[in-house]
C-alpha cells in the first residue's frame, strides 16, 4: 500500500522523535496522550485530504478533527517510520487501498471499521444510550444510505463522564439530518479535570479544553464513546 510512498526527511525525523519519546510508555492510550500533546497549537486545515488523484496524505503542519485522530492513532501503534505510514493508510482506507471510494467519508463508517479491525471498542452500550435513524446523503458522489446511531444524549454527560478514561474517542452527532457526525476528539484526564483534545474549526487550531465546557456550548444532541483497544498493537 505504501511501497511507493515516503515522508520528507523532516517529517520522517519528526516521526522518529515522537516514537522515541513514547517508546517507554506501555499503553496505547498513554502513547496517544503524549503524542497528541505534541501537536497542540498546530493549525486547523479545512479538507486536508482534498486533491486528485487520491494519495496518502501525511501532514504534521495542520489537521482537521479526523486527520488529527488518525495521525495520533497511527503514531501510537507504530514502531518505525514505515510502519507509521502503513498504519495510517490502514486506518484511513478500507483494506489500506488508497482510493477515494475506499476512504471512510462518514465518521460512523470509519469508527465501525476500526472496531471490526480491533483497534477500538464501542462503549456506548448501556441503558442510558438511545438510537436514532438517519439517512446519510451529505457527501457528493456517494449513494444515500440509512443507518442507526446509538449515542448518549447530552443529558447523560454527567453520568458518562465518571467512567471516561485517557484516550477515549468522543464523536458528536451532527444536527444536519443528512450527516452522522460533525466532530471527534480525544479525552484525557489531568488530575481531577476531564479534557478534550481536538482540532476544532472554530478555534482554527489543535487545542485542549474542559470537556464539560465543550459539551455545554455545542448544539449536538449527543455523543458516542469508543475506547482504544490495548491489544491492538
Amino acid at each position: 500500500m505504501t511501497d511507493d510512498f515516503s515522508l520528507t526527511p523532516r517529517d520522517a525525523q519528526l516521526v522518529r522523535q515522537l516514537l522515541a519519546e513514547s517508546r517507554g510508555i506501555a499503553s496505547t492510550a498513554g502513547r496517544a496522550k503524549l503524542i497528541s500533546s505534541r501537536f497542540i497549537g498546530q493549525p486547523y486545515i479545512v479538507n486536508p485530504l482534498a486533491g486528485s488523484p487520491e494519495r496518502l496524505v501525511v501532514r504534521f503542519d495542520g489537521f482537521d478533527c479526523v486527520t488529527y485522530v488518525e495521525t495520533v492513532m497511527a503514531l501510537s501503534l507504530a514502531r518505525g517510520v514505515q510502519e507509521f505510514t502503513a498504519k495510517l493508510g490502514e486506518i484511513r482506507y478500507e483494506d489500506g487501498q488508497v482510493e477515494w471510494s475506499k476512504r471512510f467519508h462518514y465518521t460512523s463508517d470509519w469508527a465501525a471499521y476500526q472496531m471490526r479491525r480491533g483497534l477500538l471498542r464501542d462503549m456506548t452500550q448501556d441503558e442510558g444510550a438511545v438510537v436514532r435513524e438517519k439517512t446519510l446523503s451529505f457527501i457528493p458522489g456517494l449513494n444515500p444510505k440509512t443507518i442507526k446511531l446509538r449515542y448518549y444524549p447530552k443529558e447523560q454527560f454527567a453520568y458518562v463522564s465518571r467512567w471516561l478514561t485517557d484516550g477515549d474517542l468522543l464523536y458528536f452527532l451532527s444536527t444536519r439530518r443528512n450527516l452522522d457526525i460533525f466532530h471527534v476528539g480525544f479525552v484525557f484526564r489531568e488530575g481531577d479535570q476531564l479534557l478534550i483534545r481536538h482540532a476544532r474549526h472554530m478555534r482554527r487550531r489543535v487545542f485542549e479544553q474542559p470537556l464539560a465546557e465543550f459539551v455545554k456550548v455545542i448544539k449536538s444532541p449527543g455523543f458516542i464513546v469508543n475506547r482504544l483497544n490495548e491489544a491492538a498493537r
